[in-house]
This record gives structure tokens, C-alpha cells and sequence, in this order.
């Protein structure tokens, strides 16, 4: 990021065990992990993702407004830079190119999760995908409601 972006978003850092969000947490920032490493855990304490330096947590939180889903968790000391959703969307605004690095994070994620559930037991069959136009997509007839 810029320096000039970097000035406002301080560092922090998070010891073993601390957590940098807890599951029912607003989702009102996201992580860039500068150094060590953190994890993503259910309510529950089961492992779902392991993070390191250059990886972003709670990308999600930047783009929708609920509460965490899940609990992300430093394993070894972890040097962090939060971004709220504010700042992303100030930097969206004024150089899209600099939110690259979050959305790539949102989107590999999204993938990530889509192949585990088309690999689960007892998935649907892969539906390929349509293929990406200018307009949103429109029935090809009248839709019947319920």
C-alpha cells in the first residue's frame, strides 16, 4: 500500500493465542499479515485456514456488512495492518489498483470454497459457470413466482 495510505493504518500486533477477531465480531475491517502467522477457526475451534506474512484475513468484512463468521487467531506473534471498510472504500475511489491485493483475497477464497463443495460427497454436479457480459443476466422467458 502507500506510505500515505500505511500512515493511517498502524500496525498491530497480536501474541500467541490472542485473537484478531472473535465469530459474532462486527465485520468491520480486514487484516494484512506483515509477519507470523495466524489462523481461522469455527466457533467451534476447528481448524479452517492457516495465514502468513502478505495474507489478508476478514476480506469479507470490506465488501459486506455482517458479523464475523468465523474466530481468526495469532499462532505466533503476528505484526498486522488493519483496514476498515471506510478506508477500503476511500482507497477503491482514489487508485482501484492498490485494492487489488483484498479482492484477489476475497476472490482465491471464494474459489477455495467453491472446489471443497463441488469435491464434497454428495455435491450437485458443477454448473459452468455463464460466461461474463455487460448487463446482468435475464431469464429467457416469464419467471413464475411463488
Amino acid at each position: 500500500l502507500e506510505p500515505m495510505i500505511e500512515g493511517d493504518m498502524p500496525d498491530l500486533l497480536f501474541q500467541p493465542g490472542e485473537y484478531l477477531f472473535r465469530a459474532g465480531d462486527p465485520g468491520d475491517r480486514a487484516y494484512l499479515v506483515r509477519g507470523g502467522r495466524a489462523e481461522l477457526l469455527t466457533p467451534a475451534g476447528g481448524p479452517v485456514a492457516e495465514f502468513g506474512p502478505n495474507d489478508v484475513i476478514g476480506e469479507m468484512s470490506l465488501i459486506e456488512e455482517r458479523p464475523r463468521a468465523f474466530d481468526a487467531r495469532a499462532v505466533t506473534p503476528v505484526t498486522a495492518t488493519a483496514l476498515t471498510r471506510d478506508q477500503f472504500e476511500a482507497l477503491l475511489a482514489s487508485d482501484p489498483a492498490e485494492c487489488r491485493h483484498y479482492l484477489r483475497s476475497l476472490f482465491e477464497r471464494l474459489r477455495s470454497l467453491s472446489a471443497r463443495l463441488q469435491a464434497a460427497p454428495g455435491s450437485p454436479a458443477t454448473v459452468p459457470a455463464a460466461p461474463a457480459t455487460a448487463e446482468p443476466a435475464r431469464p429467457a422467458g416469464p419467471v413464475a413466482l411463488p
